[in-house]
C-alpha cells in the first residue's frame, strides 16, 4: 500500500486558499504530467467551478492527472476501485419482490401476519419498517432481547 500525503490549507475568507490550491495544482501538473493523481477536494456546488478554473490555468489543459472531486465523488471513485460499488442494490420493487416470496416460504410460520399478507399496501408498509429498522441499527437480535423481554412479562 502506497500513503500519500494529504495537506490541509486553512485560513480565513478571502485570504488565498481557492488560489493558492490551485496554482500548487498547476504548478505540479506541468512539473510532471504523468504520475498518481492530484485531487482537489471541494464541496459538491464548487466541482464544476474549481475545474473550470484549474483548467484555465497555464499549461494544464487535457491533464489527466488533475482531479477536481466532491466528497460524494471521491466516495464513489473509491468504492469503483476497491469494488465496494460492485454489490447490487435492490430497489424498491426488489424488496417487495422479496419479501412476497419470504412471506410465501413462512406462511404457515405467521401467527400474525398470515391474515394481512396480500392486503393492499402491506409488502410497502413492511419494506418500510424494516427500512426504518435498519436506520436505526435494529436488527434480529435486538428484536429477539425485546420480544423476550415482553414474552418475560407476559404479554
Amino acid at each position: 500500500m502506497v500513503l500519500l500525503p494529504l495537506r490541509l490549507i486553512l485560513g480565513r475568507a478571502g485570504s488565498g486558499k481557492t488560489r493558492y490550491c490551485l496554482e500548487a495544482l498547476a504548478a505540479d501538473l506541468r512539473r510532471s504530467p504523468d504520475g498518481p493523481p492530484l485531487i482537489l477536494l471541494v464541496p459538491e456546488q464548487a466541482t464544476f467551478q474549481m475545474d473550470r478554473l484549474l483548467v484555465s490555468l497555464p499549461g494544464v489543459r487535457g491533464s489527466a492527472r488533475g482531479h477536481v472531486l466532491s466528497f460524494r465523488r471521491l466516495a464513489w471513485r473509491v468504492l469503483a476501485e476497491t469494488g465496494g460499488a460492485a454489490r447490487p442494490h435492490i430497489d424498491e420493487v426488489g424488496k417487495a419482490m422479496a419479501l412476497r416470496v419470504l412471506l410465501e416460504r413462512r406462511r404457515e410460520e405467521l401467527r400474525v401476519f398470515a391474515s394481512v399478507t396480500g392486503r393492499p399496501g402491506f409488502l410497502r408498509r413492511l419494506a418500510e419498517t424494516i427500512g426504518e429498522l435498519r436506520a436505526y441499527g435494529i436488527g434480529p437480535a435486538h428484536l429477539e432481547k425485546g420480544l423476550l423481554a415482553l414474552s418475560a412479562l407476559g404479554r
